[in-house]
């Protein structure tokens, strides 16, 4: 018998139908990332978007992993959000939830952390936060889960879900506070861009403003109405005259009225300020006789002072206290490297720190870098049994 032959045209035909499918469907696999991010939409005011679907996508890895750990939903609450874009016209829409939740007692919260840290980020997600709330009077453990992005070089930060777990008596015991640390953030008042950054961080911070800025105002108001704590970050003389930034410092050569004058109009553009700071100042807060007049100006109005410790031959809390001044120093500068990943490993060596002494005040600067490590270190911090207060809470 004779072989029937296979058509060219039959051959033509699959040939075809195989690039069809490698030109249709290739891209759409290439592009899942992006699309599973966030959905846009063009409005009249600009551009939104919608990270409805990337919620989703979380609220089931952390179903899954509470369903394999026999953990029991008492109550959920399902919110739809939005808010304005910082950088841009339009919003941004996510789904979020509240979840009440009730662990086996053979189940420790460590446990249950880690396996979410392990699962959450194939969905692209992370633990943004762990924290003691309460949750309609039950004390419980808050772990907040969510994702950061960049959107057109807008930070975008979302949770999309608050698990509040139920704690046992001898689990809060666990828990209990071991240290408290307060974070400075000095030089707010340069420009705009770094303000956002840190409002959105909900645990406490002390921001400490420059007077005489462009976004001096800006910068108190918005960490104001954030919650968040403010201070004067008062521009005083360094050793080396070429390092000086500032128009007007509180410097040496200065008699006593002159530093009186130089401090109240300082605090005058910083409003709701309750304590300072030296910014630079090795040469000042190093003279006896310029740090009694700085304490003598700012004792009236019952603000505290804490030491940047930019010398180690500061007499300025030393001088605090003989004037009564409820004061404070610096114990570490976490991000003279702006890398984040020095700046998270300063920040772990604070928590080994204040574990030992037991409260410890740290200092960074508005920069994107330090924002960004920060909000990654949160968890770490928290998770070690360090309580963040205001700068206010550490003086004495």
């Amino acid at each position: 018998m004779r072989k029937r032959k296979t058509s060219p045209w039959l051959l033509l035909v699959g040939f075809a139908a195989i690039i069809a499918f490698f030109l249709v469907l290739w891209p759409e696999k290439d592009q899942q990332g992006q699309l599973d991010r966030y959905k846009l939409e063009k409005t009249g005011a600009g551009t939104s978007a919608d990270y409805t679907a990337a919620c989703t996508v979380l609220h089931t890895t952390v179903d899954t992993v509470l369903s394999n750990h026999r953990v029991i939903i008492k109550q959920t609450e399902a919110i739809e959000r939005q808010a304005p874009r910082t950088q841009a016209e339009g919003k941004i829409r996510w789904h979020s939830r509240n979840l009440l939740i009730e662990k086996p007692k053979d189940l420790p919260v460590h446990a249950l952390i880690k396996s979410l840290e392990a699962a959450l980020p194939q969905a692209k997600g992370k633990i943004l936060a762990i924290q003691s709330d309460d949750f309609q009077g039950t004390k419980t453990q808050r772990l907040d889960i969510g994702l950061q992005d960049m959107l057109d070089q807008d930070p975008v930060t979302i949770i999309s879900d608050k698990i509040f777990i139920i704690t046992e008596p001898s689990e809060q015991k666990k828990l209990q506070v071991k240290a408290e640390m307060a974070i400075i953030i000095d030089d707010f008042g340069y420009s705009a861009e770094p303000i956002q950054s840190f409002v959105a961080i909900k645990q406490p911070l002390t921001f400490s403003v420059l007077p005489h800025r462009p976004f001096s105002n800006e910068s108190a108001a918005n960490a104001l109405s954030a919650g968040h704590q403010v201070m004067l970050h008062l521009p005083m003389e360094p050793l080396a005259p070429a390092n000086v930034r500032e128009p007007v410092v509180i410097s040496a050569a200065m008699n006593d009225k002159q530093i009186r004058e130089t401090v109240l109009k300082a605090l005058a553009s910083v409003p709701g300020a309750v304590g300072v700071n030296n910014h630079q100042g090795s040469k000042a807060t190093a003279d006896n006789k310029v740090m009694r007049a700085v304490m003598a100006a700012i004792s009236p109005n019952n603000l505290f002072f804490v030491d940047s410790r930019t010398t180690s031959e500061s007499v300025a809390a030393a001088i605090a206290k003989q004037s009564r001044i409820r004061t404070a120093e610096n114990d570490l500068f976490i991000d003279n490297n702006p890398d984040v990943g020095a700046i998270k490993a300063q920040i772990r060596q604070a928590i080994k720190t204040a574990l030992k002494q037991n409260e410890m005040i740290i200092i960074g600067h508005a920069r994107p870098t330090t924002a960004i490590a920060l909000r990654e270190m949160l968890p770490e911090i928290e998770a070690s049994g360090i309580r963040l207060v205001f700068a206010s809470q550490l003086v004495k």
